[in-house]
Parts: structure tokens; sequence; C-alpha cells
């Protein structure tokens, strides 16, 4: 390897790199999916679409290793062509759980995270008619962005094979990552880089105080967590989906206000701060590059119960664009500024509100379905994911919470009053914070007060 050229990680991977020491030997970095193709499956041409992806996308064979200071580097690994694992469940009585708890076990598998793959592939049959992939990367590779390119690409190449297509695709290197690891260098030796100091270090200037729903009783945390996934009521998806075309703004602010105002509610904080995650994916060329690109910013919310939703909410849409101007600046140069000026020891944020909108691109070739996998594992209590990937219309909400920290009751409760908050509120924007109904409608049937 005398020849090998080794790269820093930059600043998003540097953040993956720390969360798998705080909580090595577990599943907390894994992003995976299942992608199923209803078709008379090639597994040959399938199999030989998967290592062109993996051939032309040189982010995918990023490996990790430590220099002589005990620090983290990583290198791109030569491509070898891949055979790839076959699982049949064809045959199998139920072929349908028995993937579902296949792709499960895998998902919980922990990556050997130095000189190795960090990505697995394994192909899968459920019937003639059924088959396709399982995927796990290790974060510290790829994001959710990055698996909905992998997908797509992969489903075309696919099509392309089986119609005996020759595709110029097939010799076409995507966006390397390593073009992103320089641009990341530029910036930091850049002057806009004190812009972004500048505006996290005003926006922190005044002692932050950490927005829990639930305190904790002991030191000792586990990144054990489980999911509960609700699906929207489809009227409360229509009333959401008129309120955006009609006021011209995406759901993601109207949600985080509405989680800022059922926490103010609870809580009487009125200084709230929430992770967010950013793509952080900024040209045509960042967004077809395998890697890990997501930057997770903290946003610090003020709110006035006195205050119309209207005026939150237009506030809340402020602070999100001032806030994504400055979404470069890494999150771990804001935590150490914050911890020495206010003594401050913790993250800066435990609850996440997160909008998952990246979509597989459908193929007019082929038919296929995906599904996203749990890893059973995060460093803050309680995430929101908003998911809105498949463009049809159905708006799914996933609470990923420590089940240390809290009951299924408990985040059922969340749910119910957060969606409520929010109904009531599009009903009449104008209407103070203060006044809005969190009360479901069998809460007060029930004469809950």
């Amino acid at each position: 390897m005398s020849d090998t050229i080794y790269y820093p990680l930059t600043s998003p991977q540097l953040l993956i790199w720390y969360t798998e020491r705080m909580y090595s030997g577990t599943s907390i970095s894994n992003v995976a999916g299942t992608l199923r193709i209803k078709d008379n499956v090639d597994i040959d041409k399938l199999e030989k679409a998967i290592n062109l992806f993996i051939r032309n996308n040189e982010g995918m064979r990023l490996r990790l290793c430590l220099d002589d200071e005990g620090n983290p580097q990583q290198y791109v690994s030569e491509y070898v062509y891949s055979n790839i694992e076959v699982k049949d469940f064809s045959n199998l009585e139920d072929p349908i759980k028995a993937m579902q708890e296949f792709d499960k076990n895998e998902t919980l598998k922990p990556f050997e995270l130095l000189n190795s793959e960090l990505f697995r592939f394994i192909i899968i049959k459920v019937s003639d008619n059924d088959a396709g992939f399982y995927i796990c990367t290790h974060h510290i590779i790829s994001d959710a962005w990055s698996m909905g390119n992998l997908g797509s690409s992969i489903v075309a190449y696919y099509c392309d094979l089986i119609k005996n297509r020759d595709d110029a695709s097939f010799n076409t290197l995507m966006p390397s990552y390593l073009s992103y690891i320089e641009k990341e260098k530029l910036y930091l030796e850049s002057n806009r880089i004190e812009k972004d100091k500048n505006y996290w270090e005003s926006t922190f200037d005044s002692a932050p105080e950490r927005t829990v729903l639930k305190s904790r009783k002991s030191n000792i945390v586990s990144a054990k967590s489980r999911r509960k996934t609700f699906i929207a009521p489809k009227k409360f998806a229509k009333k959401l989906r008129d309120y955006c075309a009609e006021n011209k703004v995406t759901p993601y602010p109207l949600f985080l206000s509405a989680l800022a105002m059922y926490i103010n509610r609870v809580t009487e904080k009125e200084d709230i701060i929430l992770g967010t995650p950013i793509l952080n994916r900024l040209n045509h060329a960042d967004k077809n590059t395998s890697g890990m690109f997501i930057n997770t910013i903290p946003l610090r919310i003020n709110i006035n119960s006195e205050d119309s939703f209207m005026n939150f909410s237009q506030s809340i849409l402020n602070l999100c664009s001032t806030s994504y101007r400055h979404q470069k600046y890494p999150y771990d140069r804001v935590l150490k500024f914050v911890r020495e000026k206010h003594n401050f020891s913790e993250n800066l944020f435990d609850i996440v509100l997160s909008y998952q909108n990246s979509k597989f691109v459908k193929s007019s070739d082929v038919e296929y379905t995906t599904r996203w996998h749990f890893n059973e594992h995060q460093s803050n209590s309680l995430t929101v994911h908003i998911n809105d990937r498949d463009d049809d219309g159905i708006l799914i909400i996933d609470y990923d919470y420590h089940t240390d920290l809290y009951y299924d009751k408990e985040i059922e409760f969340i749910h119910q009053h957060m969606l409520s908050l929010l109904w009531h509120a599009l009903d009449n924007p104008a209407n103070l914070i203060c006044k809005i109904e969190m009360l479901t409608e069998n809460e007060k049937k029930k004469g809950i007060i």
C-alpha cells in the first residue's frame, strides 16, 4: 500500500466517527434498505449492475485507517469485482416474513471499521417475480441521499443490461467524494468561514439550556432505540399540502413550528434548541456523489406564546433560511465554542427533527419498491422523521426514541398532540399560540383538561 493516498475525514464524517467511537460495537452508524424488483429478475445481470455502481463511485470504496498518531484517515480501495451473496427465500413457508427477519438482523450487524469494506450487498429472491437486493452502508461513506442515488443507479444499470443496451454510463465515473474533501479544505482556509463562525457564535453568545422532554435519572446513557411509525390521516395530509401550496412553503418549517409549540406547551420553555440534518449538497456534482455530506445544525428557537402561529412559523422559516446559509460551518466547532464560553458539557440538542424527501427515481422499464431499515440505535434521545419519499401523497412520521427514557405510550402522546397543534394552527393561522388547541377529539370527549 506504499502508493496509497490518504485523505482526512470531512467534518460530517468526523461527527460519525466520534459517534461510532462512543457507541462502538453497535449498529448506530448503519444505513440500510431493501429494493425489490417486481419481475423475473436476472440475478447475474443484477450482480453486474451492483458492481458497475461500486466501480463507478469511488465514495463506495472508501476505507478507514489510523495514522501513526491514532487519528482517522481514509483511502480509496482498488475496485475488484464482487461476487454478491444470494439469499433465496422463495421456497420458505412465508418468504416475506423470512426476508424481513433477515434484513432486520443484517441491519443490526456492526461493521469492521478499519481497512474493511464499509458496505454489504446481498441479492434476495422472494419469488420468481420478486427479487432485488439488500444494502447496508456505514454512515461514514453514505447518507440518505446517497442511498437514493444508489438504488436509482443500480436499477438503471440493470435495465440497460437486460435490454442489451450499450450504455455509455457503464464506463462513466460518477463525481468523486475526493472532490468534496478538497472543497471543504478550501472552505476551511477561506474568508467565508469567518462569516459563518461569527453567525454561530452570535447565535450562542448567551448561555443555552439544553432542550429535553424528559430528564435522565442516571448518567449512564444507552443508545438503544425503538421506532414507532404513524401514517398521518389523509385529511391532515391534504390540509397540510393545501396550506403549503397556498403559502408557498414546505412541510418542514410547519412541523418544526409544531414541535417547538409542543415543547413550549409542556415545558414552558421559551428558548428551545432543536437539531436538524442539512443535505449540504450545494450543486449538481454534489447531488450525484456517493458519500457522507449531512451536517446537523442546532436551531435556536425563541417562542412567545402570545405570538400568532402565522408570525411564528414565518420566523421559523426565516431562521431556517438564515441558518442554512451558514450550514457549512462544522458543528463540532460550534459545540467547542459553547462548551468553552459557557462551561457547557453536553451536546447542544437532544431532540432532532428530520425531513426526509430523498427519493429513488422511478424507472419506466421495471416496477420496484423500496424499504428503509432502522438500526435501533441513536445518540440523541428523540428523533422525529417526516417522510415524504415516494410521491404517493402519504405522509409517514417516524419517532426514534431511547427505550431507557421513553415509553411507547409517551411517543403516541407526543405524536397526537403535535399533530393536533398543527391541525388547529393550519385551521386558523392568525390564532395566538397559547390559544391553539392541543387536546385530541377523544380527549375532549373524555373531558380531559
